[in-house]
């Protein structure tokens, strides 16, 4: 499988299990962009009334990120906290790497 192809399938298994955790507390999609130029990078920000949490893909970096804020609404100059960062080796990608990965993401969100 190329790296872009196993970026789009771990960063989609992941979004979408931490998109159905998130439902149950409330929050809802938000706003999702995918930059193919940027290394690949990609990010989607869920929020309720309060706050906000974003999970970014940075290709660069090759890390995956969950961040919160509570200053809502979003802007350009928004701050975000981190909550996890996970590192992906996508070279040595294999399928318990995306079950640490989710279960590293999800932890904060207990």
């Amino acid at each position: 499988m190329e790296p872009t192809q196993i970026i789009n399938l771990v960063y989609h298994h992941i979004s979408s299990s931490i998109t159905e955790r998130l439902a149950k507390q409330g929050y809802l999609p938000a706003q999702e962009q995918h930059n193919d130029i940027v290394f690949d990078s990609r990010y989607i920000i869920w929020s309720n009334d309060q706050d906000a949490l974003r999970l970014t893909w940075d290709g660069k970096e090759e890390v995956f990120l969950l961040e919160v804020t509570y200053t809502l609404p979003i802007s350009g100059v928004t701050q975000w906290e981190e909550l996890a960062e996970v590192p992906f080796n996508i070279s040595g990608y294999n399928q318990d790497d995306e079950k640490l990965i989710l279960e590293t993401l999800l932890e904060p969100l207990n």
